[in-house]
């Protein structure tokens, strides 16, 4: 704009001058002198206006060069966008279509996918299904799951919580378990060897927790096998019992002795006898006088005081 005024202001000063020049000379000459210049003012002004356009246009050829050059850096960011987001859906793509543990679809190498880190369900959170000895108890499946294989502790074979009868010695609570309810061999129902305190006819007990090599006799009415299963009376035909008569003590004991004995002589009525018990007549003189008896009947030498 402001060479534009110049140019103008310039073409002015020189129309004047020209005109007070042709002042001296003819009209016609200074007619003519007037129209050149004028044509000539008029052509430097349109030239100077192109030029002054043209800068204008240099200026504009520039914003536009500009211009031109955001557009490549907004190609490249819109190429960059893009590409970030044709990965993005890529990667979500890949995420919903499989590929990672947890994301509820059973890829390759996967035996499941719940989608879930419950452990206690059919699949853990390692996207394999749950088994017994994976550390995990299997709600409602397993009873224990300690992931290891040792028989002696808390936890056995099959996931099951270790227990007397189950044929594994429970370490520090069981003293034995041969997994079976026999309570005459080494080992009882309680895990245990036979004991005469037990509560159970176990061992070579006759009877509940007396008679046998290894506990006190048995009371009247117990069982018994032999006459010193009997801490009562005498075995008679399998049971603990008072005798009637001398001959029921030799018939049940061939090897008792002759003693002090106690008959029960009925209407419970009982008596203390001593018993002889001997097939040889005593010799005369002999002492104590009667040592035994030729026949083979014990006879009763006291009765009852």
């Amino acid at each position: 704009m402001g060479m534009k005024a110049t140019l103008h202001s310039s073409a002015l000063t020189l129309a004047v001058t020209l005109t007070l020049a042709g002042c001296s000379g003819d009209d016609a000459a200074t007619t003519d002198a007037t129209a050149t210049t004028t044509a000539t003012t008029t052509a430097m002004t349109t030239a100077a206006t192109t030029t002054t356009d043209a800068s204008t246009t240099d200026d504009s050829t520039t914003d536009a060069a500009s211009t031109t050059d955001d557009p490549s850096a907004s190609t490249t960011d819109a190429t960059t966008t893009a590409g970030e987001s044709e990965s993005a859906t890529s990667s979500e793509t890949t995420g919903t279509t499989g590929g990672v543990c947890g994301d509820g679809v059973v890829d390759a190498g996967e035996a499941c996918d719940d989608g879930n880190d419950d452990n206690t369900d059919d699949c853990l959170d390692t996207c394999e299904a749950a088994a017994c000895g994976d550390s995990y108890v299997h709600a409602g499946v397993e009873e224990c799951d300690d992931g290891n294989d040792d028989d002696g502790d808390g936890c056995v074979t099959g996931c099951v919580a270790a227990t007397c009868g189950d044929g594994f010695v429970h370490a520090g609570v069981e003293g034995c378990d041969d997994g079976n309810d026999v309570e005459t061999d080494a080992c009882t129902s309680l895990c245990a060897a036979p004991a005469c305190d037990d509560g159970l006819l176990s061992g070579s007990e006759s009877d509940l927790d007396c008679g046998g090599p290894d506990c006190g006799g048995c009371g009247l009415g117990d069982a018994c096998v032999l006459a010193s299963d009997c801490g009562e009376g005498i075995c008679v035909e399998g049971t603990c019992a008072v005798p009637d008569t001398c001959k029921a003590i030799i018939d049940a004991d061939p090897q008792a002795t002759s003693g002090t004995y106690t008959i029960d002589a009925g209407t419970n009525t009982t008596y203390e006898v001593y018993c002889l018990f001997g097939r040889k007549r005593p010799q005369e003189g002999s002492s104590p006088p009667f040592d035994g008896f030729a026949n083979s009947l014990p006879r009763t030498f006291a009765k009852a005081a």
